[in-house]
């Protein structure tokens, strides 16, 4: 951010969505938007509404969490109800 901005000082922040994870700005006369994913130092937790799959098909329901869930063995052993309790 900081090398950005010694070369575009007139960064503009954009309104974020409370759910968003990154925070995005833009500069005057460019097309485009850039942002920045700052989960260690704006932490966005509390905000977030969030559920990842994995490309081998879990699903993370937290970027800080080591755990996952396997979604064909949950879809595969428990009635919808169950399995939104499980999630």
């Amino acid at each position: 951010m900081a090398k950005i901005k010694l070369r575009f000082p007139d960064l503009i922040p954009i309104e974020n969505e409370r759910s968003s994870t990154s925070y995005g700005y833009q500069i005057p006369g460019f097309k485009g938007k850039l942002g920045f994913i700052s989960s260690m130092s704006k932490h966005f937790c509390g905000g977030c509404n969030r559920l990842r799959v994995t490309a081998d098909g879990n699903l993370k329901v937290c970027l800080f969490d080591n755990r996952e869930m396997n979604l064909k063995e949950l879809m595969l052993t428990n009635t919808d109800e169950q399995m939104f309790e499980h999630i």
